[in-house]
């Protein structure tokens, strides 16, 4: 850059940043003077100088554009932009492929960017995209903080109140609370009254349920299902499906510890027959090996054996039989005994009656034997 004298001064029309010059003291050269050696310094070498200016303050009127859009002030709309240059709320912070976060009043979102929202929202946020995420704290209406999010319109999905009260709503497209959190507990479909309160079906791998006022546990349509009612009963019953009309009882164990089997206990054990089928059994007793013991049909019948040989029958018409289970025509409080075994020692103190090739016998505790009627 060539030495410049200074002639006349005028104004200047159009600056060569590169070739105009300014008049600066050195003052730290100071081979012409005391005070300092007079050089020159171009425009572009003052914007470019090295270390720090301070400035008492500074006014820009209308925009500020840093590096296109590294910064930028929308003058016009009181907005603050970084990686924009277009903010569309008070700050919006934009990344390489344009996802903003946005910091202020939100009335509306624009429908091709998803975005962060922190600030103000309207009662809906028209225009916001699946993904998008607006955080709105403290609302002025309960001083809570909200979390929403939306496809189209967004909608409030948690709140975090001024008590600490955690509430979810609006989840799966169901208008409404879905879960609310608060020193009481957490309630799902209800305000907690319990540590855990769950108001609706609840469904653990198809294992467990709650049914109104019911505990159930539960494997699938058709299959049985327990339950604990709100009369303190424990129920064992046969459903089509979960909460079905008209399940089937089958086994019930009352708050007195009274069981029922069938039916509701009316007694210590209360057992009703399957079908009104009178050979049908009511009840079975099997022995270790699954011989039946004792059983007892639908017409009343008590059949006591081994599975094989009935060795006592009893009907309901009073007929009582050892080894035999037929009676003579209209017989009613019949004794009828099966051909026995006579017996060969005699226990001390009591005596044995028993039926030998048709006829009534008596053995006596001294082992005499009396014929009490022939065959």
């Amino acid at each position: 850059m060539p030495d410049t004298k200074i002639t006349a001064l005028t104004a200047l029309t159009a600056a060569d940043p590169a070739n105009d010059v300014l008049p600066i003291v050195d003052v730290s050269d100071t081979t012409m003077a005391a005070s300092g050696t007079t050089k020159k310094i171009s425009i572009n070498n003052v914007l470019g100088c090295s270390g720090t200016a301070t400035l008492a303050s500074a006014t820009i009127t209308g925009n500020l554009t840093v590096d296109t859009n590294t910064l930028f002030v929308d003058s016009a709309n009181n907005r603050v932009g970084v990686g924009t240059a277009s903010p569309a709320t008070k700050l919006e912070v934009a990344d390489a492929n344009g996802i903003p976060l946005r910091v202020g009043d939100i009335a509306s979102a624009p429908a091709s960017q998803t975005a962060c929202y922190v600030g103000m929202a309207t009662a809906t946020l028209a225009g916001a995209t699946n993904g998008d995420l607006v955080f709105v704290p403290r609302t002025s209406a309960s001083n809570s903080i909200t979390l929403w999010t939306g496809n189209g319109t967004a909608s409030e999905r948690y709140r975090i109140d001024a008590s600490g009260v955690a509430t979810w709503s609006n989840v799966g497209g169901v208008a409404g609370t879905a879960m609310t959190l608060n020193s009481t507990g957490l309630g799902v479909g209800t305000s907690p009254a319990y540590k855990l309160d769950i108001n609706g079906v609840i469904n653990t791998n198809s294992d467990i349920y709650a049914l109104g006022g019911r505990l159930a546990l539960y494997r699938s349509a058709g299959s049985s299902y327990i339950d604990w009612s709100s009369g303190q009963s424990l129920i064992l019953r046969t459903v089509t499906s979960v909460g079905g009309a008209g399940p089937s009882t089958i086994a019930t164990i009352d708050s007195s510890g009274n069981v029922g089997i069938a039916r509701s206990p009316g007694a210590r054990l209360d057992v009703q027959g399957s079908t009104s089928d009178s050979t049908a059994v009511a009840l079975y007793v099997r022995n270790s090996v699954g011989n039946t013991m004792l059983n007892l049909r639908n017409d009343g019948r008590l059949i006591v054996g081994t599975g094989s040989v009935d060795n006592l029958w009893l009907e309901p018409n009073g007929n009582l039989g050892l080894g035999v289970n037929t009676f003579g025509t209209s017989a009613t409080y019949v004794l009828g005994l099966k051909n026995a075994t006579a017996p060969t020692t005699s226990p001390a103190g009591m005596g044995q009656l028993y039926v030998e090739a048709g006829a009534l016998k008596y053995r006596g505790s001294s082992g005499t034997v009396t014929t009490i009627a022939n065959a």
